[in-house]
């Protein structure tokens, strides 16, 4: 049994194969203690709480290996409902890192199995690591979430469901219905933003603004942050414009 493997579902992520044997293992030296004493008072006892260890381990040990076959046995109900879902569906583990994608990620996105959900977003949205983390602590807390994101492409809707302590599924439809399209004239540069003035997207125009996908608001506004109304300095192209 590999004594990295995860938490057994079902018991609050505080069981896992270290525990276990660990619990064998006392068992087992109780029992070697209770020949070393005989069969005397105290020999005895350390035999009774070798049986008990060695007994709850098993227990536990079944309880365990049965959590895992249901979370495997979700895990591949779930990947064959995703595999065919022509939006982009990813399961990655507590820390981002792919396990599964289905057909059409494989195909439109930067994606293999390891590596992680924000490099294979990367191109579809600015800086997507901050959304991810966002979406993952509420999908921790309530078992999902959703976020609607505008990106220069269009628009995407990201879903994330809890499959249990250590992985999430994630499906991210993209829709290309909302991009800039020539001819309905100029839009207004846009620019979307998360926690500490991190930009999770820029439309067209604000791109061509900049120049280039900036990552923070300071790569816009080299002096700080403006206030609302307030006339500051951003950045337009290769040079700065007063602008409010």
């Amino acid at each position: 049994m590999d004594v990295s493997a995860p938490a057994a579902p079902g018991l609050g992520g505080q069981i896992n194969a270290r525990h276990i044997l660990v619990l064998l293992a006392f068992a087992a030296l109780c029992a070697v203690a209770s020949t070393q004493v005989g069969s005397g008072l105290g020999g005895q006892a350390l035999l009774a709480l070798a049986a008990g260890l060695c007994t709850a381990g098993v227990a536990i040990g079944a309880v365990y290996l049965h959590g895992l076959y249901l979370a495997g046995l979700k895990r591949r109900v779930i990947s064959t409902y995703l595999a065919n879902d022509h939006s982009y569906c990813f399961i990655a583990d507590d820390i981002g890192r792919i396990t599964f994608a289905n057909a059409a990620a494989q195909k439109a996105l930067p994606t293999e199995i390891g590596q992680t959900l924000a490099f294979a977003l990367k191109d579809l949205m600015g800086n997507p690591g901050t959304l991810l983390t966002r979406m993952q602590i509420r999908t921790v807390e309530t078992g999902g979430a959703d976020e609607d994101v505008t990106t220069r492409r269009g628009h995407l809707r990201l879903k994330a469901t809890a499959l249990g302590e250590n992985e999430i599924a994630w499906r991210i439809e993209e829709t290309r219905d909302a991009p800039i399209r020539a001819g309905r004239g100029p839009s207004l540069p846009t620019v979307t933003i998360g926690r500490r003035n991190a930009i999770l997207s820029m439309n067209e125009s604000a791109r061509h603004f900049v120049g280039d996908r900036a990552r923070s608001l300071m790569d816009i506004f080299p002096e700080g942050v403006p206030e609302h109304g307030q006339i500051s300095v951003a950045r337009n192209g290769e040079n700065c414009i007063l602008a409010r």
